[in-house]
Parts: C-alpha cells; structure tokens; sequence
C-alpha cells in the first residue's frame, strides 16, 4: 500500500522523479541533447477516453563519441472520456506542448559516465503535472465507476416507480 501511494505522488510530480532518480543514482551527470526528436500517439483507454504519449528518440555526446537513445512513453497526457475533442486534435495538442518543452529546454538527459550508452530522459522537469499522473488516470476511472453505479441505480429505481404506479 505503502509503494502504491508512493508512485502515485511520484507520478505527480516530474520534478520529484528526478530527484529520486539523481538520489538513487548519485553518480550520473546531466548531458545536452544533439538532436531531440518527438513522436506524439495515442492509445485508447479503458475507463477513459485514452491518452496522448510521446516517444522520444535523441543523440547526445560524452568524450567525443554520439551516443543515440529512445525513451519511449517520456510523457503521457490522460484524458476523461468527457472529452469531446478527436483523439487526433489531441495528440497535436500534445505534440505541440511537447515541442514547446523541447524548444525551452525544458528537459533533463543524465547519463552514467562509466557506462554513457545508458541514459534517462526526463521530458518534464514541472514541479506538478495533474494530467499526466496515475492519479488523474485514478480519479477519472473512479468518476466512471460512480457515474455507471449511479445510472445503475436510477434505472432501478425508475423501473421499480413505474412497477408500482402500475399497481
């Protein structure tokens, strides 16, 4: 229970990953990108509309040599199924937030210098992200469940009024 709360405030804070991750891995340091390049999908959800996700495939360099990475789902956008907009207005929407992250250099790439092959990218250094969290996917599931239980109950009810007006 304990780790499940645990990700879910993880989840809604970029920023408290990095930190996690720079804890657990002291010894890697930050590198610049030489090339960034996003691909923006979407991915139909259960409980939910579906989610916007972006892979990203950059280069970086350490002691001279490039080094090229992909990190795939860097970032997700959760979206309740009251959303009426296309799934495919969505992920330009997204795609363009993700290219303003990418133009501000708002990102971080650490990799290990005994090992620079190996990499991380964190496409969000915010210090909160909603709508992108585990926690958001939760709450929005946990709206469908109530909405559905409480249509369930109002059929009911509705069917046992008309049984008993008929009476």
């Amino acid at each position: 229970m304990v780790y499940l709360v645990l990700i879910t405030l993880l989840s809604l804070s970029p920023f408290l990953k990095i930190l996690e991750f720079k804890w657990s891995h002291q010894d890697w340091k930050p590198v610049n990108a030489q090339m960034i390049q996003p691909l923006a999908s979407w991915d139909s959800g259960y409980r939910r509309k579906g989610n916007s996700y972006v892979n990203i495939d950059y280069e970086y360099q350490f002691n001279g040599t490039t080094y090229k990475k992909s990190e795939t789902e860097a970032l997700h956008k959760y979206y309740p199924f009251w959303n009426r907009k296309k799934s495919r207005e969505l992920v330009d929407e997204f795609s363009k937030s993700v290219s303003e992250k990418i133009q501000k250099r708002d990102y971080l790439i650490l990799i290990n210098p005994d090992q620079p092959q190996k990499s991380k990218l964190f496409l969000s250094t915010d210090l909160f992200y909603f709508q992108g969290s585990l926690f958001y996917d939760m709450v929005t599931g946990l709206a469908v469940f109530i909405l559905t239980f409480l249509g369930i109950i109002g059929a009911v009810l509705t069917w046992w009024s008309l049984k008993r007006q008929q009476k």
